[in-house]
């Protein structure tokens, strides 16, 4: 499944995108199959919800054993000089794919924004 919650930078916004990671983990705990989720879900790995959404569910990031691999903003990022200053400095991983047990990873990376 593909997702990608709102982007928290209201407190409305922050809650409405809480509550839907809330909702994929009940939505996902239902599957009896082996789960890919992946998207952009607009948190860290290190956010408490993130982390209720990997207990809850039991899925795993696919990056574990591959680094961090900070994904926003986009290297080569030019819509705005913020950004394109942020995306050489400072990055962090928002993006994700959650896989469940059975999946084997044997490879993960981020590429450059190539738009």
């Amino acid at each position: 499944m593909a997702t990608h919650p709102t982007v928290p930078v209201k407190i409305n916004t922050f809650k409405k995108r809480n509550k839907i990671l809330e909702e994929l983990a009940k939505y996902i705990q239902k599957l009896n199959n082996p789960v890919i989720m992946a998207g952009d879900l607009n948190t860290t790995m290190w956010s408490p919800y993130y982390q209720k959404l990997e207990q809850k569910t039991g899925l795993r990031n696919s990056r574990l054993g591959f680094g961090i691999l900070p994904s926003w903003p986009a290297k080569g990022f030019s819509h705005s000089i913020v950004f394109y200053i942020l995306s050489r400095f400072f990055q962090i991983p928002i993006d994700h794919c959650l896989i469940s047990s059975e999946i084997k990873v044997v490879n993960v990376e981020t590429k450059a924004n190539l738009s």
